[in-house]
């Protein structure tokens, strides 16, 4: 993969966690980010860390598994320039009952934070890396995509949904690096930490 320092990208799920820290790992490397996850809180600081490294970064609260919201954050991306393409690393693990009992609303909302957010990014960002001939999709899958445990039914389901949708891409656009990264479960995300942090830093700038 080619050096990222420059490029702008999207990043969901940039609030806190995983998201938050992947995207300051990528600041600090020069990377220029549209920043996106469902609520305010904790975005901003996000985004005003990001600017402290001295890159364009701008923040947008709401739903990516919404075509408005989609649009505006690949738009947004677009604007600044150099578009390079997105991570999504948006999801919900919400444990939970068994199957039979999970309601729509419980379904809805986590299938709708990893399989529609990845399918409306792809939706909006997928054609404007086409023209240009290159480009770059990152998806957060799990080993849950392979395996099944009690109480973790819809999370799992998503994540298989939103790895099959990767791999279509791949197929369907040969020209844009698409790739699935399976993070483990982290008890600490703190940027000073050297394990994990580090090893984002390597996949996602190498």
């Amino acid at each position: 993969m080619t050096s990222l320092r420059n490029k702008t990208l999207v990043v969901t799920g940039a609030s806190k966690g995983i998201g938050a820290n992947l995207a300051k790992e990528l600041a600090h490397d020069g990377v220029n980010l549209v920043l996106g996850a469902r609520t305010e809180s904790g975005l901003e600081k996000t985004r005003d860390t990001c600017r402290s490294y001295g890159v364009q970064a701008e923040s947008l609260a709401g739903d990516a598994s919404t075509a408005a919201v989609a649009k505006k954050l690949v738009k947004t991306a677009y604007d600044l320039g150099n578009f390079h393409g997105f991570v999504q690393a948006a999801g919900i693990f919400k444990p939970g009952p068994l199957v039979w009992d999970i309601t729509e609303d419980h379904l809805h909302e986590v299938m709708n934070a990893s399989v529609g957010a990845a399918h409306q990014l792809i939706r909006y960002a997928v054609p404007i890396l086409l023209r240009k001939g290159e480009g770059l999709a990152i998806f957060f899958g799990s080993d849950g995509a392979e395996q099944a445990q009690p109480g973790i039914g819809a999370y799992y389901a998503a994540k298989a949904a939103e790895e099959h949708l990767a791999h279509q891409l791949a197929v369907e656009a040969p020209s844009i690096t698409t790739l699935i990264w399976r993070p483990y479960v982290m008890q600490s995300m703190d940027p000073t930490d050297s394990g994990d942090t580090e090893l984002l830093k390597n996949v996602f700038t190498a």
